[in-house]
């Protein structure tokens, strides 16, 4: 069989290719794994473990590899080997991790940015879209006033044509409710970013005033703690 998958292999249990693959050879369908390397089999203790059990009891024999070929009297070195892949994954995420919180702490949020900005790929900054940007403050404002209900909001928002980011497959749609609970809640909008449950002041442009975002968070908090009286039609609030 050729099996392809996507998923990392640096988690165990939640690859299902990789499990038809495990099934085969311990069900005796199969005795040999040919990969490009071994880091693509396993880069977790766990998967590598099973796989080198199996080594073991024979009932794999072999693993072909584009620079070597491992049998079970090499269980030694795929162990060794598997366990430099697991080390390899674990200093890369650090060193990810360690690199986007440098980010947010020069000013730029390491991510994707809510809708009326853009990621500059050119000069990796954030800027103003301005096909949306207006359209969000336009909602803020509106909402801000206090006549509006989250709902009615999220309806005007589609009135006037504010959508989520157009990415190949998804997006390019309306806003839900929660969508645009979570917009009308965002700080990023008045220069600011959450990151690793941290607050920055960010270099990107704001879009909404300080003081229509603080009134919208008083009528949030409001609709948040107000008691939808029985009977209500829940598309109001």
């Amino acid at each position: 069989a050729t099996l392809h998958e996507s998923i990392s292999g640096g988690k165990a249990g939640r690859r299902p290719e990789f499990e038809k693959a495990m099934t085969m050879i311990e069900n005796g369908e199969a005795d040999a794994f040919l990969a490009w390397k071994t880091d693509r089999l396993s880069r977790n203790p766990l998967d590598s473990g099973r796989i080198h059990q199996d080594m073991l009891d024979g009932r794999l024999k072999l693993i072909i590899t584009s620079d070597k070929t491992y049998t079970p009297e090499d269980d030694l070195l795929f162990d060794i080997e598997s366990s430099v892949n697991a080390r390899y994954r674990k200093d890369l995420a650090k060193n990810v991790n360690r690199g986007m919180t440098s980010k947010a702490k020069d000013g730029w949020f390491p991510g994707m940015p809510p809708i009326g900005y853009l990621n500059d790929r050119l000069d990796k900054i954030i800027i103003r879209d301005d096909e949306t940007a207006d359209k969000v403050n336009q909602v803020f404002e509106k909402f801000a006033t206090g006549t509006m209900s989250l709902a009615e909001a999220t309806r005007y928002g589609e009135e006037i044509g504010l959508r989520t980011h157009q990415r190949k497959k998804i997006g390019g749609q309306p806003l839900t409710l929660t969508g645009m609970r979570n917009m009308l809640s965002n700080v990023f909008y008045i220069g600011k970013f959450i990151y690793a449950g941290k607050e920055y002041d960010g270099k990107h442009p704001s879009i909404v005033n300080e003081k229509t975002f603080e009134r919208a968070q008083e009528i949030l908090n409001a609709l948040e703690h107000s008691i939808r009286p029985q009977g209500e039609d829940p598309k109001k609030y």
